[in-house]
C-alpha cells in the first residue's frame, strides 16, 4: 500500500511490472472495468485480471491530462 498519493493512480511506480502488479493487487475487476470505460475500452469479463491488465495497461498508464486538443472542430 502506498503512503503517498501518486500523480497517476494507475502508474505510481517507475517500473511497468510494479505498476501492473499494483493494479492487479489493489483493483477489483469491476473497478478496472469502470476505469477502462472512461477511456472508451470495453473489457471481456471472462478473462483473468492478469490478462486484462497486460492487454490494457497502455491505456491506463498514458497521461491524458497532458494532451491539449486544439483542432477538434474544423471549419471549411
Amino acid at each position: 500500500m502506498l503512503t503517498w498519493k501518486p500523480k497517476n493512480k494507475f502508474k505510481p511506480y517507475i517500473s511497468v511490472s510494479m505498476n501492473k502488479e499494483y493494479i492487479m493487487d489493489n483493483w477489483s475487476k469491476e473497478a478496472f472495468e469502470k476505469a477502462m470505460r472512461k477511456y472508451g475500452v470495453e473489457i471481456d469479463k471472462r478473462k483473468s485480471m492478469t490478462r486484462l491488465v497486460e492487454e490494457n495497461y497502455d491505456f491506463l498508464a498514458w497521461d491524458y491530462s497532458s494532451i491539449v486538443c486544439t483542432n477538434w472542430y474544423r471549419t471549411g
